[in-house]
């Protein structure tokens, strides 16, 4: 129990390290699936701002503005509700039945994509939904992933044709817990939820060498001191290229930020191997089509486990659902600390990289490249 209890708390206290605000930590550790709300209202201009912020995640993560739906009009917002938990499958979100929902992000995936050995457009569409998600957690408001729903409902209701698969939608309204930025709303949360420690997620250049939280000098940096939709238009100008912050706290601020990502049943069947070791760098960048010349402080990899019984269920599929979700909290908190940032998800060799980093039959999704 022990064990258990510290898992609920944040590793350290990072924004002591910043000589001014570093706001993302807050919304990191507010953001949490919310199935309880209250209700409120969403007028034209909360609409736009979302409809705005949904297609410049698009295009921050290279996928197509019209396949992340916006859904507003209360009309539309109930025949998503109804449908999503219509049939056996739907029955898991019962609690949709007297929501008071005000919105739905709804994603859409091409068939062939969603079926494929390795998903293409599936872990940059999640990528920008998670960066809307921690947007809508700044702007008070609770969200939820729904991976078990009514895909044929719920496309019936939107009109969405045949070849396009709906993954997951994402409840959207007033959260019944504390204000999500409040005091009271960032402990509620961190308390609410357990996670594993670094070191049961973390492996350092190989598996087998797990990661280590030691001790860090505190010797203080500026953050950006920007929102969301600031660090998202940074992340896609490929940051700022001027990180004060240590090698030390720049691995694991990102390993946290990833740590707090949700996972399907809570389940963080996941691993991320941190390569610094320069030779590794430059065999890693040859695996991944990068020029070995390009400069890169370090690496993380991120891999999934293809299919838990705990995931196995509901997500389409897990590993290209969570990673990708941990992968938008890992890049954006990278970019806060005003390190140059770029994130790839395809043409790399997967099997070299596995073989690299000793990872064995998982999924490795991703890759963040941090200098």
């Amino acid at each position: 129990m022990p064990d258990m209890e510290s898992n609920r708390r944040p590793t350290r206290d990072y924004r002591a390290f910043s000589s001014g605000p570093w706001p993302l930590w807050d919304v990191i550790y507010a953001r949490r699936s919310s199935r309880k709300y209250v209700p409120m209202e969403v007028g034209a201009d909360l609409a736009g701002e979302i409809e705005r912020t949904a297609a410049a995640a698009c295009e921050l993560r290279g996928v197509p503005a019209d396949f992340l739906m916006v859904v507003t009009d209360q009309a539309a917002v109930d025949r998503v509700r109804t449908g999503a938990q219509k049939g056996a499958v739907g029955k898991i979100n019962m609690w949709l039945t007297r929501a008071p929902l005000v919105a739905f992000l709804v994603m859409t995936v091409p068939d062939e994509d969603i079926n494929a050995d390795r998903p293409s457009v599936m872990p940059r569409m999640t990528m920008a939904v998670e960066d809307c998600i921690l947007w809508l957690t700044e702007r008070d408001l609770g969200t939820c992933w729904m991976a078990g729903i009514n895909q044929g409902e719920v496309k019936k209701a939107l009109g969405i044709g045949h070849g396009t698969s709906v993954p997951v939608v994402i409840s959207i309204g007033r959260s019944q817990m504390p204000g999500p930025l409040g005091t009271a709303g960032v402990l509620a949360r961190v308390q609410s939820r357990r996670r594993k420690t670094l070191d049961r997620i973390a492996v350092v250049e190989e598996v087998g060498t797990s990661y280590e939280v030691g001790t860090i000098p505190l010797e203080r940096f500026e953050a950006v001191d920007e929102g969301v939709a600031g660090l998202m238009d940074l992340l896609a100008r490929g940051g700022r290229g001027e990180c004060g912050a240590s090698p030390e706290l720049q691995v694991e601020a990102c390993l946290e930020a990833a740590r707090f990502a949700p996972s399907g049943g809570n389940a963080q069947a996941w691993q991320f191997v941190v390569v610094r070791d320069p030779a590794r760098l430059e065999r890693l960048a040859g695996l991944c089509g990068r020029a070995t010349d390009t400069p890169a402080g370090f690496a993380l990899l991120a891999a999934g486990y293809p299919k838990t019984f705990s995931t196995g269920l509901l997500d389409k599929p897990f590993w290209m659902l969570d990673i990708p979700i941990a992968l938008s909290h890992l890049s954006l908190t990278a970019v806060s600390m005003g390190c140059r940032v770029s994130v790839q998800t395809d043409g790399f060799d997967e099997g070299g990289v596995n073989g690299m980093a000793g990872l064995g039959k998982s999924r490795t999704v991703g890759i963040v490249w941090v200098g």
